[in-house]
């Protein structure tokens, strides 16, 4: 960085150690020195809106979507249906769209994480109960808002 006179802002420098499950916790217990500044490994890092973990299934990502999804239940009463599916849009959709390449490749295990997301998000919207089927109301519900006419 000193050879492109680049400088590194230490207050927002985080660390994510990437390992397996498998790695003893005591080999990761490290720290780095930049500028003065000591760093150490952080157990969730946020890049470019997307949180991250040293797993490789997204687990605080799609943590966060279910948290949204139970903030939004507890709305639902209020909203009509066009607003709640705004809502729902631009708190879970969005989530999911937004660097949707970054999850290619993920585990099985996290990708019905990442349905059971889009089920929870069409009940939430459709006031369907836990245990009914959900696949007809997905494709109408969630479809974007320029195809929601069409649909």
């Amino acid at each position: 960085m000193d050879q492109n006179f680049l400088k590194l802002n230490t207050e927002k420098t985080e660390i994510l150690s990437v390992h397996p499950k498998s790695f003893v916790s005591s080999h990761h217990d490290f720290s780095i020195n930049i500028d003065r500044v000591i760093v150490h490994p952080s157990p969730a890092v946020r890049n470019l809106g997307v949180l991250c973990d040293s797993s490789p299934g997204f687990e605080p990502h799609i943590k966060s979507c279910f948290y949204h999804i139970r903030n939004i239940v507890r709305l639902r009463r209020s909203l009509n249906f066009k607003d709640a599916k705004t809502v729902i849009h631009a708190f879970i959709t969005s989530r999911l769209d937004y660097c949707n390449s970054l999850l290619y490749g993920l585990p099985n295990k996290a990708l019905n994480h990442l349905q059971l997301i889009q089920n929870a998000a069409a009940r939430a919207l459709t006031y369907t109960k836990k245990s009914a089927h959900i696949t007809p109301f997905t494709a109408i519900t969630l479809a974007p808002h320029y195809l929601s006419h069409s649909v």
